[in-house]
């Protein structure tokens, strides 16, 4: 049993969208007040039962204690008997409905206002609220729209037919080209859209599009987990996604996000957020959590604010398998965290750093990184890095180490950048510069460049060079194991000066016999 309270007065308050002709009287109104009704007994004046065997039983008229009056409606399963089937006649339908009229190339505006008791208890099954339907006969399609709800509550569907044959029982064909859907779920007392289907689209892509400046800011654990034939997509409302209805950010925010997964999933131009005097800077933010799983992630075109993915006070945080094109900035900013470990990835062309790291401890495997404007990899303000068999390709800087940052590059190939290596001092607070250790990589270009100031140290040990390079500076050191002729054998070993708090994360490659990297099917 439930019951509804019908706030009568809500409805005459419903706001009338600008697309509706206000001019123009409507020939049809439906509308019942059951204030001047008496208690227990319905009387319907401009709507009609839809009769399922039980009339006009299941709806009585009852009154508040501050003598409000509300529409009690009652259904049970059985308790009904639809006269009109011949099989499955137990239904637990209560309706009431209006005049049926042609509404053939007419333009029609339904709204209404619905408020449900304290005491309201939802089942575990589809609720039905309302819908709007053509009448066929036979009829076996979806109404034009339907407003349910599903899992005790938790799941508002929004959806409808609007179009294909009356008399033709569901099919994927019709519901692919013609059906709506929006769904909505219930995170305790936030609801969310969790998925949307429009005209010409399958059911199974969950598109979020997203209207100009709109953000969503999870404070709970998520798992949005598309697949590869059908990721979850965050991206904008506007069909050409210009510049003009730049949506917000998307974030995971707060201790109580721990443990969240996303996994295939796209975000596509994006930007950032100031809300509740809080800075998102990127597309996707990641922020002030723990043992958070990235997979299958792909993220271009964001625009205005500093990054595509931002991550600050996290720990703990595993990203297998991005991809960021097109960054209008940094690709991926880790400030101020641990154990932070990216593999399997790609960063193509970054207008500046494709990843850029302050005070954080991270570790980057098996990732290509191409065509940066300014830096492949930055790691600053005592940062500790390690690369693991990566692939640094025609970025301005391949990696700046600076201001007491560590890093170590190991099994890696550094290809036609106008700088492979710089390491210097550019805050005077840290008091120190960088200090990078290279070991079984490969440098290939027409100058092989590398620079160190005065305060840092770059040390090269058992790599392989294609040409010969003369170091000049003396904080940059070559021990004699290096190659110069661009042969790549090297043992099979590394020794006890690589070490790292996350050396024994990285990926088994499969030639360790061979200087540089080596690529890994995923």
């Amino acid at each position: 049993m439930f019951s509804l309270n019908i706030d009568v007065s809500a409805w005459e308050k419903v706001p009338v969208p600008d697309s509706v002709d206000k001019k123009t009287k409507s020939p049809w109104n439906f509308f019942e007040d059951f204030e001047d009704q008496k208690k227990e007994k319905l009387k319907l004046k401009k709507l009609t039962i839809n009769n399922k065997g039980a009339g006009l039983k299941p709806f009585k008229i009852k009154q508040d204690l501050d003598g409000n009056k509300y529409l009690e409606v009652t259904v049970k399963h059985g308790w009904n008997n639809d006269p009109y089937k011949k099989k499955g006649k137990e239904t637990e339908r209560a309706e009431f409905q209006t005049k049926q009229k042609r509404t053939l190339n007419k333009e029609i505006w339904i709204g209404f206002k619905m408020r449900l008791p304290k005491d309201f208890i939802h089942i575990n099954d589809r609720v039905l609220f309302f819908q709007f339907k053509n009448q066929h006969d036979p009829m076996k399609k979806s109404p034009l729209l339907g407003i349910r709800f599903y899992e005790n509550g938790n799941l508002l569907n929004i959806a409808g037919d609007t179009g294909g044959v009356a008399s033709r029982s569901w099919n994927k064909k019709e519901d692919t080209i013609h059906s709506i859907k929006l769904i909505y779920k219930k995170n305790k007392n936030f609801w969310y859209v969790d998925r949307e289907k429009n005209r010409n689209e399958d059911y199974e892509d969950l598109h979020f599009k997203l209207k100009k400046k709109v953000s969503i800011i999870f404070k709970n654990k998520v798992q949005a987990l598309g697949t590869k034939e059908s990721p979850i997509v965050f991206k904008s409302n506007n069909l050409n996604n210009n510049t003009k209805n730049i949506w917000g950010t998307v974030a995971l925010h707060g201790a109580k996000t721990k443990g969240s997964i996303l996994k295939n999933i796209i975000f596509d131009g994006g930007s950032g957020a100031l809300l509740d005097q809080v800075h998102y800077t990127s597309m996707l933010s990641i922020h002030d959590t723990n043992d958070i799983k990235l997979f299958n992630i792909k993220m271009r075109n964001n625009h205005i604010y500093d990054d595509s993915l931002h991550i600050i006070y996290c720990n703990n945080i595993l990203i297998d398998n991005l991809i960021i094109e097109n960054a209008s900035g940094d690709a991926l900013d880790i400030d101020i965290s641990k154990n932070i470990i990216i593999k399997n990835s790609e960063f193509n062309n970054s207008i500046n750093d494709a990843i850029d790291i302050m005070e954080s401890e991270v570790l980057i495997d098996s990732t290509q990184i191409k065509e940066s404007g300014d830096k492949g990899i930055s790691a600053g303000e005592n940062s500790n890095l390690l690369i693991y068999n990566s692939n640094i390709t025609k970025n301005n800087i391949g990696v700046a180490v600076k201001d007491k940052s560590i890093v170590k590059v190991i099994y890696s190939t550094f290809n036609e950048n106008k700088f492979h290596i710089n390491a210097y001092q550019k805050n005077l607070q840290y008091g120190d510069g960088g200090f990078i250790e290279i070991f079984k990589s490969s440098f290939n270009s027409d100058k092989n460049q590398f620079f160190s100031d005065k305060k840092s140290k770059i040390f090269i040990e058992d790599n392989s060079f294609n040409k010969i390079v003369n170091f000049k500076n003396k904080n940059i050191i070559l021990s004699e194991n290096n190659n110069f002729s661009g042969k790549k054998d090297t043992v099979e070993y590394l020794n006890n000066i690589v070490k790292h708090p996350l050396l024994s994360k990285i990926s088994n490659i499969n030639n360790k016999k061979l200087r540089g990297f080596s690529y890994i099917s995923n």
